[in-house]
């Protein structure tokens, strides 16, 4: 069973999912990296980043390259990699993207695509997303996984009984 905190960030990051889905973006690996992420990063601390990002490029640093935003986490490089930002993107209509969760949804596929089509385990998929790992972290990814894959099979169930 998940613990509380687990199920209750669930519970809100669900809407997430639903318009997630209906965009068509129904992975479930990008799903639960995307509510774990959310998970260690509240929203206002987002913000804060995104803020921090904005100054950062102001000034012309390299260090916002690898700051990392939205709700994906993803650093900036990933962004314009998947070009969904890139160097003349204004930085309101970039934060307007970071903030969108079909956008922070395409963010971490371009990261994790490497390993789409195996079946990893929440390990590897944190070590590749995050280049390190917390016997915690990859605790709160494994629920999630394990959520995203009970969402995927209750929705091919009701679909199934429909038809």
């Amino acid at each position: 069973m998940y613990s509380a905190e687990i199920s209750k960030h669930w519970r809100a990051f669900s809407s997430n999912v639903a318009l997630l889905q209906a965009s068509g973006r129904r992975n479930r690996t990008i799903l639960a990296v995307l509510a774990t992420e959310s998970f260690f990063r509240p929203a206002g601390v987002r913000c804060i980043e995104m803020a921090a990002w904005v100054c950062l490029t102001l000034v012309g640093t390299r260090r916002a390259e690898t700051i990392s935003v939205g709700l994906a986490q993803a650093q900036v490089r990933h962004w314009r990699s998947a070009a969904l930002i890139d160097s003349t993107t204004n930085p309101l209509f970039a934060i307007a993207k970071f903030c969108d969760p079909r956008a922070n949804y395409d963010a971490c596929l371009a990261v994790l695509r490497p390993i789409l089509s195996t079946v990893p385990t929440a390990k590897i998929i944190a070590l590749l997303y995050t280049g390190k790992t917390t016997d915690f972290h990859v605790r709160v990814l494994s629920d999630f996984l394990e959520l995203a894959t009970r969402l995927s099979a209750e929705k091919f169930t009701l679909t199934k009984q429909r038809t």
